[in-house]
């Protein structure tokens, strides 16, 4: 599983100055102190520890500008509240749950919401069905808050190491319909590069120059399904689970998401679109491998009401705002 994919806490730090010229280790002990040098020494064999991007040796000297990013695997705590919410449950057996999670709603409780979560809303769900959950916390992917659709959630600690393992190994089906500004000069083709984080705002993610090899690399298939005069939906099929894998490489095309307001260009106007509930992706199929029967699972969901409705304004004509 990428680390990315997994259920983590963020710590970002930028250098400013290291005049005692300490390891990076040493310099994280005297800015987070709810760690121990054991814990880093963890963090760092299990490359959870990045500079500017990249995993380094916990040996490494911080040098002024360098930009430090912890993740530290989210605990979620037994207190966590049962929160009553009206799931979308596509499947669920004694090993997992598949969910269609609906747009702007976050996977898990982290930085700056600690109450209103999937994780919530599947806890009430399992206490009100009487259901003894072996692991609190069985999230094994995740996609982002303003995406919605399909996403499995295990119970058993056999069913999350298995469905952990085949995330990591690329093994799951994973088909979304995007919404993107404009046409694309191909109906179809495969984007390969390598992306990381971006070095001037952590919050998103960029593309590498082709001669720079640094990052992951990230590869979408990408199938146009309808073209309007101003909007195209595409079907993308990922090779590779990378964070906002798709509405980077939309983005990186020139035709960002509608009302993705993180990946948006200038030429592209996002205004008539700000009602909606998020930026207009969706987790449209999940294929696996049943932890336990060893049977190929695969789960298609429909669209939500608010896409079927922009996809009929987008078929009229009348309805298409101008790019500008």
């Amino acid at each position: 599983m990428e680390l990315q994919e997994s259920i983590h806490e963020h710590y970002r730090l930028r250098i400013g100055r290291n005049p005692a010229q300490a390891s990076l280790e040493q310099f994280l002990c005297t800015r987070i102190h709810k760690f121990n040098v054991q814990r880093f020494n963890f963090y760092f064999t299990r490359g959870r520890i990045t500079v500017n991007g990249e995993s380094v040796p916990v040996e490494y000297i911080a040098q002024p500008g360098d930009e430090i990013v912890l993740y530290s695997p989210y605990t979620m705590k037994a207190s966590i509240e049962a929160v009553p919410m009206n799931l979308d449950i596509v499947y669920e057996d004694a090993a997992l749950i598949v969910v269609n999670k609906p747009a702007g709603l976050v996977m898990h409780p982290g930085l700056g919401n600690h109450h209103h979560s999937l994780l919530h809303g599947l806890k009430h769900h399992f206490e009100a069905t009487c259901q003894k959950i072996e692991i609190p916390n069985g999230i094994v992917h995740r996609i982002d808050k303003g995406t919605a659709g399909l996403v499995v959630v295990a119970k058993l600690g056999k069913a999350h190491k298995s469905l952990t393992k085949q995330f990591k190994q690329k093994l799951p089906e994973r088909v979304y319909h995007a919404m993107i500004h404009g046409n694309l000069p191909y109906d179809e083709g495969k984007i390969r590069n390598f992306t990381g984080r971006d070095s001037d705002a952590h919050y998103r993610y960029q593309v590498y120059p082709d001669n720079i090899r640094k990052g992951k690399i990230t590869i979408t298939n990408y199938k146009v399904l309808e073209k309007y005069n101003h909007a195209s939906l595409v079907q993308c099929i990922l090779e590779t689970g990378r964070t906002h894998q798709i509405r980077l490489h939309m983005s990186h095309l020139g035709h960002p998401l509608l009302n993705d307001f993180r990946y948006d260009l200038p030429e592209w106007s996002n205004e008539p679109y700000q009602a909606l509930p998020g930026h207009a992706l969706i987790a449209k199929t999940l294929g696996f491998e049943h932890p336990y029967t060893h049977n190929f699972m695969r789960f298609e969901i429909d669209y939500p009401q608010w896409f079927d409705k922009l996809i009929a304004h987008l078929r009229n004509p009348e309805n298409i705002p101008t790019a500008g």
